[in-house]
């Protein structure tokens, strides 16, 4: 990979996908200093800056410059050697193109964020939820705000749930098996799994959807699962393992949940599958380290 990285011309006027992230510059310097014992650290420093992305993952940096907030966990490490190792191979869909061109940027999901204080509350340490993040994208310190449209018909559990231990969060733009029953969507993704061993998450939780879709769209104004005018180009959907009761269930029954149609108005609509067309609601590859 480094050394189709290294031909490339110096005027290239895009910079290409295939190259190292800065979160793992001091790793490349060393692998470089490993492999080439001649090389002078200094040298060493000046092939990484070349082979080295100028973007970066959205870690616990990111979180703190983005939203002001504090991630608490030591950052969870994201192993260089096997993340590099899924990056740069072939797509699973279209092995025309390395999964780095069809894959949205590394995103830390936090287990806790420490909110710090200001005029009107006190310093707090907030388990990271829905809640949580939905009141983060409505002010963050740079980038786009945005918001989430239809969540008050999602119960209050759903709304607090703890997302769990902190991880990467890596997805597949666009969804995959579009007009399928879940069971069979999940079919879809254990056949990917089985061909190529990726491990993607069989099924994926509407606050996971939620984080990777809105940090991109804060940090690049890009709409993933978006209405007609978001990146997909067609109104697009990808269910949640969550079911909900709501107003519109009969009683006793309950649905799954459906995160998508980004709307840069009215934001991320979270609702009832049953709410939206079946042809617009697919599932996400969701890769987590």
């Amino acid at each position: 990979m480094a050394s189709s990285v290294i031909s490339r011309s110096a005027f290239y006027s895009e910079e290409p996908k295939d190259l190292f992230f800065r979160h793992h510059r001091p790793e490349v310097v060393a692998a470089i200093v490993l492999g080439h014992p001649s090389f002078p650290v200094a040298v060493a420093g000046v092939v990484a800056d070349y082979i080295t992305n100028k973007e970066d993952v959205f870690g616990a940096r990111e979180w703190a410059r983005v939203f002001g907030v504090d991630t608490v966990d030591p950052e969870k490490e994201l192993p260089a050697k096997s993340f590099y190792h899924f990056w740069f191979r072939p797509d699973p869909l279209d092995a025309q193109k390395k999964v780095c061109e069809t894959h949205l940027t590394p995103v830390l999901r936090p287990s806790v964020v420490k909110v710090p204080a200001n005029k009107d509350t006190k310093a707090s340490f907030d388990d990271y939820s829905l809640d949580t993040f939905g009141r983060l994208i409505q002010n963050p310190r740079q980038g786009h705000r945005t918001q989430y449209k239809d969540y008050f018909k999602l119960s209050a559990q759903h709304r607090t749930t703890s997302a769990g231990p902190p991880c990467w969060l890596i997805m597949r733009e666009n969804v995959i098996a579009r007009n399928k029953e879940y069971k069979a969507q999940k079919q879809e993704i254990k056949k990917v799994n089985a061909k190529t061993q990726i491990g993607y998450e069989m099924e994926s939780s509407i606050l996971d959807l939620a984080t990777v879709v809105c940090v991109h769209y804060v940090c690049t104004k890009k709409r993933h699962l978006g209405d007609a005018f978001g990146t997909e180009g067609e109104e697009t959907n990808a269910r949640g393992k969550e079911r909900v009761i709501c107003d519109i269930c009969a009683a006793g029954q309950s649905h799954e949940v459906a995160v998508g149609v980004f709307s840069e108005i009215f934001g991320l609509d979270i609702k009832p599958i049953s709410t939206i067309a079946s042809a617009d609601a697919g599932v996400a590859l969701m890769k987590k380290f």
